[in-house]
């Protein structure tokens, strides 16, 4: 999706893992629906806003460059996603507007983790959060 305007995807995207969601262009994308399609989706200008805490598939691995952001757009909730790479750079973790420069809006963001039951392996190196799906904490605003 290139321009602009701002736009509203309202419906379910569905497909194989060939296919792939792109935005471009200085616009805003949203997307209003739960969503099922597992190829990747990439930011790389503008915003792509989620309005539901289900806008992209579990299965997709969601690409942030600097000048694309993500808005997370809706509250109380975490989207979870199978990897997050943030300028090609590939990371796990829980995201929010408070730890990540690419991420606005109030919800969450969980990337490559699974619930503890999944868990396989823990590599511990100095600090350790162990909030799985939990946003990070809100910063006061004045």
């Amino acid at each position: 999706m290139t321009g602009l305007a701002t736009s509203t995807l309202a419906g379910v995207l569905a497909g194989a893992t060939n296919g792939a969601l792109v935005k471009l262009g200085a616009g805003q994308l949203t997307l209003a629906d739960g969503n099922t399609y597992s190829g990747t989706t990439t930011v790389s200008n503008g915003i792509l806003r989620l309005a539901t805490a289900t806008a992209l598939s579990t299965n997709t691995d969601v690409y942030l460059v600097t000048g694309g952001l993500l808005n997370l757009d809706f509250a109380a909730a975490t989207q979870s996603v199978h990897a997050l790479y943030l300028n090609g750079v590939k990371t796990k973790g829980v995201f929010s507007s408070n730890n990540c420069a690419l991420v606005t809006g109030t919800g969450c963001l969980q990337a490559g983790l699974r619930t503890p039951t999944g868990l396989t392996a823990l590599a511990l190196n100095a600090r350790v959060d162990l909030t799985w799906s939990r946003c990070p904490a809100r910063r006061a605003t004045s």
